[in-house]
């Protein structure tokens, strides 16, 4: 039995721990949202400035809004569309002063959603806003229609609060229970 433990440890690596790993790795995370907000935090998705240095691409303004030069960071949240979805889904949650930085805005959340099951809820809406952002990029690219960010916003609550309401399980208190369902009626 040691045996397999050290070929797993070998398997697995000895890699640093990463701060990050609660808001992407949360089981409240639907997994298309986990692999994108992986993809998101480690800059490997393919932005239009991507596929422009490969010579995919000649145009590397946002699709979303036009304006600037896409890289991850503008599409995650400094672009207007990203920034309108991400503060619909704060004020849903009632998180004030939201960081628009995708290398901030986790930590932040964090802070604010202080019960463990709430910010687990946070995390989740998080990384949907993250895969909905992208899907809503792709949808741009090749359909050449834009979702509307409030219609966007209302799939992400939904979805949230759906996943969510899935695991809830003996840990949740009534007042847990109280706060999801209230979540799922103000959708929005």
């Amino acid at each position: 039995m040691y045996v397999i433990h050290e070929v797993y440890d070998w398997l697995h690596g000895f890699g640093q721990e990463v701060d990050w790993k609660s808001w992407v790795w949360n089981q409240f995370n639907s997994p298309k949202h986990m692999f994108i907000s992986w993809l998101a935090i480690h800059n490997k998705l393919k932005t239009r400035d991507r596929l422009e240095r490969f010579g995919i691409c000649n145009d590397n303004r946002c699709l979303l809004c036009g304006d600037a030069i896409v890289n991850r960071n503008h599409l995650f949240f400094e672009c207007n569309y990203s920034k309108r979805c991400v503060a619909l889904i704060a004020d849903w949650l009632k998180i004030r002063d939201t960081s628009y930085s995708i290398e901030e805005i986790w930590k932040q959340w964090c802070k604010h959603l202080k019960e463990p099951i709430y910010r687990k809820v946070g995390m989740a809406a998080l990384s949907a806003i993250v895969y909905h952002i992208w899907f809503a990029r792709n949808h741009v690219l090749w359909q050449k229609a834009v979702f509307l960010p409030k219609i966007l916003c209302k799939v992400i609550c939904i979805e949230t609060v759906d996943r969510c309401r899935h695991l809830v399980n003996c840990k949740w208190d009534r007042n847990h229970c109280k706060w999801l369902f209230s979540l799922r009626a103000s959708v929005p």
